[in-house]
């Protein structure tokens, strides 16, 4: 069957969490395939391309080896779904031909993916062709599918390892098969890359990303997703201006017109910018950000952020704020003079009791030594019955004098003033 023109491409969102090793002409010959696909479809059919085509599209100018080498590599490619119970092993293409004399290749899906690409009515994902077409890393291709799935949540969290196996990464060195990767190298090879790779090339989304510790190694990531605006095209004006007179009347309307549209423009930024600086530390999308400008008003959202800030223990800020700014949590100010204050009395309790402890102590060695004085055969007595009892060799006669001492001191305030 030949090409139909077509730039939608649907994947269950079973098929984008499974992971698989392919080449990133491998994987974009698979999208385009999948591109063709249509809803009325029920089976897998043989499709046609052109190998110039391709090559356009996917800008490898004139090396159709690399179409021809994709190609047969592809038929042998397989990969694993995970569920809960079981493991289904797929190989991406039933059949795959390639006619060099006509500069055609004939391809088609294995018809065990007719649930993963077919007859789809929940939980899948839908992004255009053209948005993956450009991108020059088959990570890139990954972590865009892997986002684009969430991009109605806004976010995502991925273990590193578990993004690790979605991308199929290279786990050990080449040099030494025991070392694995360091993070960082991961980071700059892969997620870095693909964040400027995806902001360049595609138009729909883009993404920033939070890094998540446990003690001193970083162990997932934190996807923030956010949505592009489409930019309208503006067509050139071909209208030829009317030999009119213009009076002084309709300048006059020009200029007042001008003056309204600079200050909406102007006012525009400024919300823009105060989105930025107000909510730049929430995991926000800058519509979202803007959005929740407009609705609450720039001065309630920023008591509500100093409401967030000053709350103890909380995990997740971004529905905090959502929550106190919907409910309308107040008085952060007195929230803030009542813990104070309760700290205030706290400390004086604390101080009181330390200074009330010491006095004890100190009375306690005045009646002591009172006691001594008053008695000091007896304390004679029981100095040299200690002295006995600590028969140490290991240790001076002057250490065991203080021992002593410090023993008979414990005697005789456990026996007269406790």
């Amino acid at each position: 069957m030949d090409q139909i023109q077509n730039d939608l491409i649907v994947k269950s969102n079973d098929l984008i969490n499974s992971s698989y090793s392919l080449s990133l002409i491998e994987m974009k010959l698979v999208l385009k395939l999948s591109s063709v696909l249509t809803k009325d479809d029920d089976e897998f059919t043989k499709y046609k391309f052109n190998v110039w085509d391709l090559l356009k599209d996917f800008h490898l100018w004139k090396n159709h080896i690399e179409i021809e080498k994709a190609v047969y590599s592809l038929a042998t490619k397989a990969f694993k779904i995970k569920k809960d119970t079981w493991r289904l092993i797929i190989w991406f293409l039933s059949s795959a031909e390639y006619f060099k004399g006509d500069w055609l290749i004939e391809l088609c899906f294995d018809a065990k993916l007719k649930p993963y690409l077919l007859w789809l009515q929940t939980y899948f994902t839908a992004y255009n062709f053209s948005n993956v077409v450009n991108l020059k890393s088959k990570y890139s291709v990954r972590i865009y599918e892997l986002l684009k799935s969430y991009e109605w949540i806004w976010s995502r969290v991925i273990t590193v390892d578990e993004l690790k196996t979605f991308l199929w990464f290279e786990i050990k060195w080449k040099k030494n098969m025991n070392k694995t990767y360091p993070y960082n190298m991961f980071k700059r090879r892969v997620i870095l890359k693909a964040q400027e790779d995806i902001l360049k090339q595609c138009n729909d989304l883009s993404f920033d990303f939070e890094e998540i510790k446990s003690w001193r190694t970083i162990t997932a990531i934190k996807f923030i997703i956010n949505k592009k605006k489409k930019v309208p095209k503006v067509e050139p004006n071909t209208k030829q201006p009317d030999n009119k007179e213009i009076s002084s009347v309709d300048i006059i309307d020009k200029n007042k017109e001008e003056k309204k549209n600079k200050k909406e423009t102007e006012t525009e930024v400024k919300v823009e910018s105060v989105n930025t600086d107000i909510l730049k530390k929430f995991w926000f999308s800058q519509d979202r950000k803007r959005s929740i400008i407009e609705k609450y008003g720039l001065e309630d959202v920023t008591k509500k952020i100093n409401f967030v800030d000053w709350k103890d223990n909380v995990v997740n800020r971004e529905w905090f704020l959502l929550k106190a700014l919907s409910e309308d949590f107040q008085s952060v100010s007195e929230l803030i003079k009542r813990k104070t204050e309760s700290q205030r009395k706290n400390e004086d309790k604390v101080f009181k009791k330390k200074m009330d402890d010491e006095e004890k102590v100190l009375k306690e060695k005045q009646l002591i030594n009172t006691w001594i004085k008053e008695n000091s055969d007896d304390f004679d007595e029981l100095f040299n019955n200690e002295v006995l009892k600590l028969d140490d060799w290991t240790k001076s006669i002057d250490q065991l004098k203080i021992l002593a001492i410090v023993n008979v001191r414990i005697l005789i305030r456990n026996k007269y003033f406790k």
